[in-house]
């Protein structure tokens, strides 16, 4: 850090003034300065802990703190020691000894972080470096110092007593337990919380169909965290209830209390919640499981309604295939055009705002191959840019549920006076959906 200054932000901050530390990063061109939560918080087993807020830019937390609330939870485990029994265990030297696990913990660290081969570590060449750099060390330190240079030492050898290889397999090994001790320390902190909701969704490659679960709560100052991936034996509610279940109990085993989960709310698992199946989290004998609020995924919702129209309005049908056929038309284009056109994604159906985009840029060029509708064009492109503005902001997990209505009233409204006022053919009807 540089120029870390402890402040407050008693001026914005609602409710309990916390103290923070704002600070620039070395080597940031740009100056910019960063905020954390400077306080301390007891666990309930009285561990005095740092606040576990993560950094934000400070012009982003400005604009964050005056809508929403922080509230310390327990992070980094802060030094418990007094300073007499900090001297008490300081070697010596005073210097804190590296062993060469910590060296492998960090190589396995670097390897993850980095995406490098298990063996790149274990090789003979990068054996030879960290040799080679410890007999320079040592060379080094013999030249600069006259007491050494009487004194018989084998460099060679000393470095080869110093450093020992890592194996694959224990390089495999270590990774595995940082990995571990990094998932329990962020389920653990999602434990700690009074309530959290728990996203999912639905994942597929060529040979796994899995239920992906992250763990997020908006009034916290966290990222989301990809908890569990439960593996599908089929798209049935018997196979949701069984694979959501299984996801649920994953994370009720770390104490994460579930209050809420967003889901794309397709029919087999919205039957998992409602009262009407006797199998449904609604009938069950479980406090855990019947409790759980169920939440929609805006985002699906709006994808949907908007394919969903298509089907039943003529002219929005006509100009949404309109598009999609010059999208394709263009892909063969493309050396021609000079740009590659988006392609008509059928899961995320608001993509289609890339593609009238394209069309309305490159318009010139494509109306040599076809002709283009570019005025229901604009007007479909209009709308698909409130549809796009309310899934972005929903896709967000920092968004309240409680904002969302709010936002979905806006865009409503602001399709009607695109209908009233421009006299937008599509906007009528996708307000109405």
């Amino acid at each position: 850090m540089i120029d870390a200054v402890p402040t407050y932000y008693k001026d914005i901050e609602v409710g309990t003034k916390h103290q923070y530390l704002s600070y620039k990063k070395p080597g940031d061109k740009y100056g910019k300065y960063y905020v954390k939560c400077n306080e301390l918080v007891k666990r309930p087993d009285g561990t005095i802990c740092h606040c576990a807020m993560e950094e934000m830019r400070e012009d982003h937390f400005k604009k964050w703190i005056q809508n929403k609330r922080h509230i310390c939870t327990p992070g980094e485990v802060a030094s418990q020691q007094t300073i007499d029994q900090y001297y008490q265990n300081v070697p010596a030297t005073g210097l804190t000894p590296i062993s060469l696990g910590d060296i492998y913990e960090q190589l396995a660290t670097f390897t993850g972080r980095f995406n490098l081969a298990l063996n790149t570590f274990s090789s003979p060449e990068f054996t030879k470096l960290v040799k080679t750099i410890i007999m320079y060390t040592a060379d080094s330190m013999i030249l600069k110092f006259p007491q050494l240079h009487n004194v018989n030492i084998n460099v060679d050898k000393l470095a080869s007593q110093i450093y020992q290889p890592i194996s694959t397999d224990k390089l495999r090994q270590t990774m595995i337990q940082i990995a571990n001790s990094i998932h329990v320390a962020k389920v653990d902190e999602f434990a700690k919380l009074a309530c959290t909701c728990v996203a999912i969704d639905e994942g597929k490659t060529q040979q796994f169909h899995n239920l992906d679960f992250s763990l997020t709560n908006p009034l916290q100052s966290k990222r989301s965290y990809p908890v569990e991936s439960i593996q599908m034996n089929g798209g049935t509610s018997e196979d949701y209830i069984h694979s959501l279940t299984q996801g649920f109990n994953r994370i009720f085993i770390r104490d994460v209390k579930i209050s809420s989960v967003v889901c794309d709310g397709n029919k087999a698992q919205l039957k998992c919640f409602q009262k009407g199946w006797n199998q449904s989290f609604y009938n069950s004998n479980d406090p855990r499981l019947f409790k759980i609020l169920f939440i929609p995924c805006l985002c699906h919702r709006i994808h949907n309604c908007y394919q969903y129209m298509t089907t039943k309005d003529v002219a929005l049908g006509a100009i949404v295939k309109h598009i999609h056929e010059i999208s394709a038309l263009c892909r063969i284009h493309v050396e021609d055009i000079g740009a590659l056109c988006p392609k008509h994604v059928s899961t995320r159906w608001i993509y289609d705002y890339n593609i009238c985009m394209f069309i309305i840029k490159y318009q010139d060029k494509i109306s040599r191959y076809t002709r283009i509708d570019i005025e229901n064009i604009k007007f479909l492109r209009d709308c698909l840019a409130i549809l796009k503005k309310l899934i972005s902001t929903f896709e967000s997990d920092k968004t309240k549920i409680s904002d969302c209505y709010v936002w979905l009233c806006k865009g409503i409204e602001a399709l009607q006076y695109l209908s009233s006022s421009n006299n937008n053919p599509f906007a009528g009807i996708l307000s109405r959906s």
